[in-house]
């Protein structure tokens, strides 16, 4: 089950590189669009599976934890190598992370999940013009 999410984060961050980078660079816009067409295909799998995702993740909101043997945060957003990088605001706990999938691909039927995290918004990343410093 969580390798389906860590493909799905996979997914997820390798298309906000080639987005922004598509921005700068026109070769890099099939990437972007191969990027995108994994991403949302893992999301239509993972939604088009309800009993096999959505209990899973209710089972682990339930009991407030998550069985999974592997580091207890994952990386959820890009940020560029060459950038100072601060776990804490590109990463979230998996839990957290099982939240975000249910709020965004079974209840609210998003497109994709949200880019940032809430520590990321929280220190002001998403305000136009406002740098995050570290």
């Amino acid at each position: 089950m969580d390798a389906e999410f860590n493909w799905l984060l996979h997914y997820k961050r390798s298309y906000e590189e080639y987005k922004g980078k598509a921005e700068k660079y026109k070769h890099y816009e099939n990437k972007r669009d191969s990027m995108y067409t994994l991403y949302r295909d893992q999301i239509e799998i993972i939604r088009n599976a309800p009993d096999k995702y959505l209990s899973h993740i209710n089972g682990a909101i339930a009991q407030n934890k998550v069985e999974y043997d592997g580091p207890p945060r994952i990386r959820y957003s890009y940020s560029a190598p060459s950038m100072p990088f601060d776990l804490t605001l590109h990463s979230i706990d998996r839990l957290d992370l099982y939240k975000i999938i249910k709020k965004h691909i079974f209840e609210r039927r998003d497109t994709l999940l949200p880019e940032k995290t809430e520590a990321y918004i929280e220190a002001g990343g998403d305000r136009p013009g406002y740098k995050v410093t570290f």
